[in-house]
């Protein structure tokens, strides 16, 4: 009997590895020990916090006062020091520093992390998360007695006061610079100049701003120093003056600064007794100077001299915590699952007497889903394991990092909703409304499952898909349709239509449109799938055109690709929304695939009002997948898009492969092709709504994943060039189609058999090559062996041979 295996949280079973892999990358799970239990402490204010033996009895974490200096506490992974304290009835107190959720993990999930404009606010949640536990080996924590204070022979010390500017989302940098939100093209993973900031400074109008301050010394303001964070909202050069200001107006030019397009710039400066007239305000202004654009100050910093008071040697009053959490890991061997759900608990409320989440990773268990085994997460456990407790997508990226590492895992399918971040961030219900993050801005699932660059890989790891569902019941709902389109035969005649619809708003825009359609059936005329092509071209100039799309949807169709233009929930050749009547959609079981090539269509993170959320979440009718934009799409980034897609489509080692594998061979191909930043952002931003395993050209009826799971590629050849070589050795091998990427291991002998090098490569479907390059070795012969999983794969003689050899090197 096939099973699933859920789990509220867990410690990732270590494959044993190198050492040298083990070190590549942090997963965030690092700091854990499986066997301890832990208790998850939120923390919003910064501050002395106290949790009491009442506190930690009615959380159940574990208490023993006799082995109280074992208690240790960790935030973001490392431990900190506390106060642990026990009265005559050996009640347990714990006092500890908090601090509130700041920006610094967000770095991470920047195209570089240095383009983070400042660490002080987070993306996602002014919650931050603080780990207590009891070490299980009785080694001490670190302790620190907070009450000890020391005193100078000074009357004043250097306070510190900080203001955050918030009041806007600055959307960073766009391409090309000198477009904007309603021309432009974003990436999707945070940019230049991305995060909340204050308002645009344009260069006409000043900006003035003010701290509150308490027994300042005036005559020792000399020793007082300002710093400021500002950022570019447009192209251009940003030149600026910054000035001390009261009432009355400018009194003293402090500084000047300038910096250009979306960047950041840290000012700092020190300030003079002459700028402040006030023991209780301070107050500064930034005055415009030959501004080509517009900036805003994200975040302020004084430190001024304040008079010592006696009070300010009083005992600290710790504040109680906010409600705790118990929180156990639990181990889990990656290779015992290869069909990951991300989900979260609103979504698994019970319809029809079952929770509707785990159903669907049943049916994927069965031997009509396809025979996988489904594991089951919710995005809050992964937070706590992967991300030190705090919300967000670095989490989720991490996770999928780490299991995909193991090699086993060939989908990923996230169940619930997702929410523009600068939309939700504000928002008392953010993690109710978010359940399971997306990349960042513009949405994007893809990029959780790829890199930002060739450094760090683009090629997507594992297919991935969503439901974007808001309730248990779109769960449900869905469910149904998969199972129903998934009984149909694979050999029912309406499987192989096709129907293109080719948009355009003016005749020359029509032509081109028309053209393209053309051309994505050509990818296809000489494959195996034998389609049946339907295409309906937009006749005029107005811009939607309503056309009988139902009649052929209704008869049956597998794949509908559009190409026009479109928004949230329209296209210019109007094919309804499913749930409206007067679209007389009625095609169940005969659910297709969309693809909607235009702007805006797969926007589900910004509105659930969508043209691609109607067709999946309607019941009874509608699609099981829609691959759609969430931003502005550029035409010639989408046709390279879709061309790859149906040129893989048309490939026979791809054609019965599951949607999710198609679209990231797509993208693999379409980057090696198409090299520029736009068909990076294009390939992240046609988001799949959907189940990502779903065949929508199934090969037999039963849906074993054949092609992923038993049916292996072949190995076709290898060669080693040139040999002999005095610069390097290129080792080229070529694949068949790969279910997950193929790790490849190049170790190098000497004549005596001692290791004098070894590389780990990942490999892809078709021609693969890499270089070797002896360095400092000298010259010699040297023997190599390619190590690979062969598995059930069929190699060639030649191929066979070429696994080990002979380098000439000639240095």
């Amino acid at each position: 009997m096939n099973k699933f295996f859920k789990h509220t949280l867990f410690l990732l079973f270590w494959i044993v590895q190198p050492a040298s892999l083990l070190a590549q990358k942090p997963f965030g799970n690092e700091w854990i020990v499986a066997s301890q239990t832990y208790l998850r402490i939120p923390v919003v204010e910064n501050g002395f916090h106290k949790i009491t033996n009442a506190e930690l009895l009615q959380a159940g974490f574990p208490l023993d006062s006799s082995q109280s200096a074992a208690f240790q506490m960790f935030r973001r992974g490392k431990e900190v020091p506390i106060h642990v304290s026990t009265d005559e009835q050996n009640n347990i107190e714990i006092i500890f520093q908090g601090q509130r959720n700041d920006g610094a993990l967000d770095s991470a999930l920047y195209i570089k992390p240095n383009s983070i404009p400042h660490p002080h606010y987070s993306l996602y949640s002014d919650t931050s998360a603080f780990f207590l536990t009891h070490n299980a080996v009785g080694i001490p924590g670190k302790r620190v007695n907070f009450n000890v204070l020391t005193q100078d022979s000074l009357d004043y010390r250097l306070a510190e006061v900080e203001k955050l500017f918030l009041s806007h989302y600055a959307p960073g940098k766009f391409y090309p610079p000198e477009s904007g939100f309603n021309d432009g093209s974003a990436l999707s993973g945070y940019d230049l100049g991305e995060g909340w900031t204050g308002p645009e400074i344009k260069n006409d109008v000043a900006y003035s701003f003010s701290f509150n301050i308490n027994n300042a010394c005036l005559d020792k303001f000399s020793k007082a120093k300002i710093e400021l964070v500002l950022v570019g909202r447009s192209a251009g050069n940003h030149a600026f003056a910054l000035w001390s200001s009261d009432q009355s107006g400018l009194k003293r030019k402090i500084s000047t600064f300038n910096f250009t397009d979306f960047e950041s710039i840290i000012c700092k400066a020190f300030l003079d007794s002459a700028d402040v007239t006030s023991k209780s305000e301070f107050r500064l202004t930034l005055v415009p100077a030959e501004n080509e654009g517009s900036f805003s100050l994200s975040y302020a910093k004084l430190h001024y001299p304040q008079r010592i008071l006696n009070e300010d040697f009083a005992p600290i009053k710790p504040t109680n915590i906010l409600k705790p959490r118990l929180v156990k890991f639990t181990d889990i061997d990656p290779q015992r699952f290869n069909y990951l759900i991300i989900t979260q608990p609103a979504v698994r409320v019970s319809v029809a007497n079952a929770d509707p989440v785990e159903a669907y990773a049943a049916y994927r268990a069965s031997k009509q889903g396809g025979g996988f085994k489904p594991l089951i997460l919710h995005s809050e456990d992964i937070y706590d394991q992967f991300n030190y407790g705090e919300p967000g997508p670095a989490g989720i990226r991490n996770l999928i990092s780490r299991i995909a590492e193991a090699g086993n895992l060939k989908f990923v399918f996230l169940i619930g909703r997702s929410v523009d971040p600068q939309t939700v961030r504000k928002s008392v219900d953010a993690r109710t409304l978010d359940m399971v993050p997306n990349a960042g801005w513009p949405g994007s699932d893809i990029a959780l499952v790829m890199g930002t660059d060739s450094a760090s890989g683009l090629n997507p790891i594992v297919p991935i898909g969503r439901l974007n569902a808001l309730n248990s019941q779109h769960v449900y709902d869905y469910l149904l349709k998969v199972k129903a389109v998934e009984s149909e035969p694979p050999t029912a005649k309406w499987r192989r239509n096709i129907l293109h619809l080719s948009g355009g708003r003016t005749t020359g825009e029509i032509a081109v449109f028309l053209d393209y359609v053309k051309s994505f059936e050509q990818k296809l005329a000489h494959s195996t799938l034998a389609a049946h092509f339907e295409t309906i071209s937009k006749q005029t100039s107005d811009p939607v055109e309503k056309i009988p799309a139902h009649i052929p949807v209704n008869k049956g169709v597998g794949l509908i690709t559009l190409f026009g233009h479109s928004s949230l929930d329209v296209t210019d050749m109007d094919i309804g929304l499913a749930s409206d009547s007067e679209a007389n959609i009625n095609n169940h079981p005969r659910y297709p695939a969309i693809i909607v090539n235009g702007c805006a269509a797969g926007s589900i993170f910004y509105s659930t009002k969508t043209l691609s959320s109607d067709w999946i979440l309607t019941p009874n009718k509608g699609a099981v997948l829609f691959l759609a934009h969430t931003f502005n799409g550029l035409s010639t980034d989408l046709k390279h898009y879709t061309d790859s897609f149906y040129e893989v489509l048309g490939d026979s080692n791809f054609t019965h492969q599951a949607f999710g594998i198609i679209q990231n061979e797509a993208i693999r191909r379409n980057l090696i092709k198409q090299k520029n930043i736009t068909a990076l952002i294009t390939a992240q931003q046609m988001v799949l709504h959907g189940d990502p395993a779903i065949r929508i050209f199934p090969k037999d009826s039963t849906l074993i994943a054949d092609t992923t799971t038993a049916t292996l590629p072949d190995i076709t050849a290898i060669h080693i060039s040139p040999n002999p070589s005095n610069e390097w050795f290129r080792f080229s091998i070529e694949f068949g189609p790969l279910p997950s990427p193929e790790k490849v291991s190049l170790l190098v002998y000497d004549l005596w058999g001692r290791k004098v090098d070894e590389i780990l490569f990942s490999a892809h479907y078709g021609k693969n090559e890499w270089f070797w390059h002896p360095k400092n070795l000298p010259s010699g012969v040297y023997i190599y062996k390619l190590k690979l999983d062969l598995g059930n794969r069929t190699i060639s003689p030649a191929a066979q041979n070429a696994l080990q050899g002979k380098l000439i090197w000639l240095h």
